[in-house]
C-alpha cells in the first residue's frame, strides 16, 4: 500500500480503507466458540473481514450478534466498543485473528 493510504493507530501504521473492529479475545466452550473483544462500533447486517495468520482474508455477513456480559448473553443489532460478543457467523477462527470493515472514500463506514 501507498504511504499516503496509512493513518497512525496508537504507533501502528494501518490502511484507511479499513477500519478495525475487533479481535479473538478467547475461545469457550467444547467447539471453541471464539468472544470477540470489538473495538469500534458494527452491526448487524454489515459484511466483515477476517484476517488469520497464513490464510487469505475472509467476507462474512453479519447475521447475529450476541452480547457477553457478567456470563449472560443477549442479542442485539449493534456492537460497541469494550463490548465481548459471539458471531456465529464467522465460524472457527484462529486466537489471533483481526476483524475489520471497509470504510468508503470520506472515512464512513460502508
Amino acid at each position: 500500500n501507498d504511504l499516503n493510504e496509512l493513518e497512525d493507530n496508537e504507533g501502528v501504521k494501518v490502511c484507511q480503507d479499513y477500519k478495525f473492529i475487533g479481535v479473538c479475545r478467547e475461545k469457550i466452550g467444547n467447539f471453541k466458540i471464539p468472544l470477540i473483544l470489538v473495538k469500534n462500533h458494527f452491526n448487524k447486517g454489515e459484511v466483515i473481514e477476517i484476517l488469520e495468520p497464513h490464510k487469505m482474508p475472509r467476507e462474512v455477513i453479519i447475521n447475529e450478534i450476541k452480547i457477553v456480559k457478567n456470563n449472560l448473553e443477549f442479542s442485539s443489532d449493534e456492537a460497541n466498543p469494550n463490548d465481548t460478543v459471539i458471531l456465529k457467523d464467522i465460524g472457527n477462527i484462529d486466537r489471533y485473528a483481526i476483524l475489520r470493515k471497509k470504510v468508503s472514500n470520506n472515512g464512513e463506514l460502508l
